[in-house]
C-alpha cells in the first residue's frame, strides 16, 4: 500500500544537491510536488538535510529547493521530502508536475 501524500511521476532529469560540505549530483527518476527520488553515486544518509537544484526540461535556471529532508536511502538512491522553497520555486515545481500529470493521463 502506497502511503504517499502526493502522486509521483516518472521522469529523468538532472539534479545537484548540497549537504555542507559535500556536493553531489544525480538523476531524478520520479517527482511530485512534495518530493522526489534521486539516483546518485554519492552516498547520502537518511535524516540528512539537503539543498537541491533540479533542472526542469526546457528551463535555463534550475529550481532551488532550500531545504529537503532525506527520508530513505539505499542501493544508490535516496528519497527527499521538500520542506522549504521560495514561492517562485514552488510555482515552477507545481506547474511542471501538473504538465506531466496531464500528459500521462
Amino acid at each position: 500500500m502506497d502511503t504517499r501524500k502526493y502522486s509521483r511521476f516518472q521522469i529523468q532529469i538532472p539534479i545537484s544537491f548540497t549537504e555542507v560540505p559535500t556536493v553531489g549530483d544525480g538523476t531524478v527518476p520520479n517527482l511530485s510536488t512534495g518530493g522526489c527520488a534521486v539516483t546518485s553515486a554519492q552516498t547520502v544518509q537518511r535524516g540528512a538535510n539537503l539543498t537541491l537544484r533540479i533542472l526542469l526540461p526546457d528551463q535555463e535556471e534550475p529550481v532551488k529547493i532550500d531545504l529537503a529532508a532525506v527520508r530513505w536511502s539505499g542501493g544508490g538512491a535516496f528519497g527527499v521530502e521538500f520542506l522549504q522553497m521560495g514561492d517562485q520555486a514552488w510555482e515552477r515545481i507545481h506547474r511542471f508536475v501538473a504538465t506531466v500529470a496531464h500528459a500521462s493521463a
